[in-house]
């Protein structure tokens, strides 16, 4: 970087526009997990309690 305050504007305006796409790409993911996790994971009912288990910690650690 350069010495030059503008710079640093880029720069804090760069990390919000970044921040925000993560924020949006886990909602979206958590959604998919939510809505079709079941689906793609249940081969038996082992699998249906790790899936529950999974999205409730999911739930959890992101509150």
């Amino acid at each position: 970087m350069r010495n030059n305050l503008e710079d640093v504007i880029t720069a804090i305006d760069l990390s919000r526009k970044t921040f925000a796409r993560i924020r949006l790409n886990y909602v979206f993911a958590m959604a998919y997990n939510v809505a079709l996790g079941d689906h793609v994971t249940t081969m038996g009912s082992w699998c249906m309690y790790g899936s529950i288990l999974c999205k409730c910690s999911m739930l959890f650690f992101a509150s």
